[in-house]
C-alpha cells in the first residue's frame, strides 16, 4: 500500500478521488488468490529489523499487527524484534525501514521461490508467494500534516500486514465501483489515511476486513 504520497511497482497506490460504494461481505476482488508456498494457512512471524525501529516507529506501532489474530483460525501473526543483530527467530516476514521521502508511508513486496519480486500484474498477485517484505517510511517528515501521526503509522502497518495476508484494497477504493456499506467501503484495507473518503478509511480492522480475511483463509 502506498499511503499518502508510491511510484514503486509493488502493493501500493496513489490516492485518487473515487465514488464510494462497498458491503460488509467480502468480494473476490478484495483478496488475492494463491497461498504461501508450502503452507495452507497464514501463520508467520514479523521480524522487525533495526532499520525499522525508530523513536516513532516503536513497539507500540508494531505490536498492533496482532490485531489480525482471533479472526480466522488459520491466521496467526507474531512479532519479533531484531536487537543487536539477533532475533528470536531465524526467518519470517521481514519488516525494514527506509527513507521514502514524504510521498509514501509504507509498502509491501511479495517474492517468488527464486527471491524475485513479483510485479503488480494480476498474475503476480494471484500466484503463490514464497514470502513478502514490508517497508516502513522512516523519514521524519513523512507524517507531517497528519493530525494523529501515531494513529496513521499504526494504520499503515496494520494495513501492510493485511497485504501480507493477501488482502487487497477493497474493490471500491480502487475506483472500480461495486458494493456498498451505507455508500462507503469502511475498511482499514482502504488506501489512505484514517478518515479519508468521508470516513471510509478506518484506523482499525472493520467487519469488512474480517469478512475478507475469512473469505481468503477460512473461519
Amino acid at each position: 500500500m502506498k499511503l499518502k504520497k508510491r511510484a514503486i511497482p509493488m502493493l501500493a497506490g496513489v490516492l485518487t478521488a473515487v465514488m464510494l460504494t462497498s458491503t460488509a461481505s467480502a468480494h473476490p476482488e478484495d483478496y488475492w488468490g494463491g497461498k504461501y508456498i508450502g503452507h495452507e494457512d497464514a501463520k508467520f512471524t514479523l521480524r522487525i529489523s533495526r532499520s525499522a525501529q525508530t523513536d516513532f516507529l516503536n513497539s507500540d506501532i508494531y505490536w498492533s499487527a496482532r490485531d489480525w489474530n482471533g479472526i480466522s483460525s488459520n491466521v496467526r501473526v507474531n512479532v519479533s524484534f531484531v536487537i543487536n543483530g539477533r532475533t528470536t527467530i531465524d526467518d519470517g516476514i521481514n519488516v525494514y525501514g527506509d527513507d521514502l521521502g514524504n510521498r509514501y508511508l509504507g509498502y509491501t513486496t511479495p517474492y517468488d521461490s527464486k527471491g524475485n519480486p513479483l510485479d503488480t500484474s494480476i498474475d503476480g498477485l494471484i500466484s503463490d508467494w514464497a514470502y513478502a517484505e514490508i517497508i516502513m517510511n522512516t523519514n521524519s517528515n513523512a507524517f507531517s500534516g497528519v493530525a494523529d501521526s501515531k494513529l496513521a503509522a499504526q494504520k499503515t502497518f496494520v494495513h501492510e500486514v493485511g497485504h501480507v495476508l493477501k488482502l487487497t484494497h477493497p474493490f471500491i477504493s480502487r475506483g472500480l465501483g461495486g458494493h456498498t456499506i451505507d455508500g462507503k467501503p469502511v475498511a482499514i484495507m482502504n488506501q489512505g489515511l484514517p478518515g479519508d473518503f468521508g470516513g471510509a478509511v478506518s484506523s482499525t480492522i472493520t467487519g469488512h476486513d474480517k469478512s475478507c480475511l475469512k473469505a481468503k483463509w477460512g473461519a
